[in-house]
This record gives C-alpha cells, structure tokens and sequence, in this order.
C-alpha cells in the first residue's frame, strides 16, 4: 500500500546475473518510485533504527531491491544498507530501505 505520489529515482542492482562470483560490472538500473521517510517524526511501532544509517526510503512492496544495491535520488548516491518489510494484514504493505 503505497499512499503517497512517489518520487523518481534510480535503483542501480549489482549482480543479478547467474554468475556465483562477484562482478563489479554486473549493474542494471531501473526507474522506480520512493518515497523519503524522516524517521525521527513518527511514532515506531516495531521499526527498529540503524545508528549508521543516513535515511530512509519507502518503496512500493513489488521492487526488487536487496542490500548493496545503490539508489541515486535527487543526485546523490546512496548505499542500501538494510531492507525492511513492512506488514499489514498478513501481507508485505511496501519496503522501508536503510541508506548510508
């Protein structure tokens, strides 16, 4: 459930392909929709929070995005560090990306 009008950004994944090593050269970049989240402003119910992270991104629950990928947003380059479901109703609502 994706309640806002979502921002433009770019998410860069790294190694999607069916190697089993580590290829820095293996990135496809995708549009997708975020939405920046200040986490300091609500109340958390069950979310925890990462001391090392910068921010917080919401996304629609259908994103393919695992940490390491990179999400460029408003020119700045950021760094998923974790990747958090976020349930409603015994469903995944959307995602909430920690970013450094």
């Amino acid at each position: 459930m994706f309640l806002t009008n979502g921002l433009n950004a770019i998410l860069v994944q790294r190694n999607r392909g069916t190697d089993s090593f580590y290829d820095d050269e293996d990135t496809r970049e995708k549009k997708i929709k975020v939405c920046p989240y200040n986490h300091d402003q609500v109340v958390r119910f069950g979310i925890d929070t990462t001391d090392v992270g910068k921010g917080y991104f919401i996304v629609k629950r259908n994103t393919p995005v695992r940490e390491g990928d990179q999400l460029i947003f408003r020119g700045h380059t950021y760094s998923i560090l974790e990747v958090h479901d976020c349930w409603l109703w015994n469903k995944v609502a959307n995602i909430i990306l920690v970013v450094k």
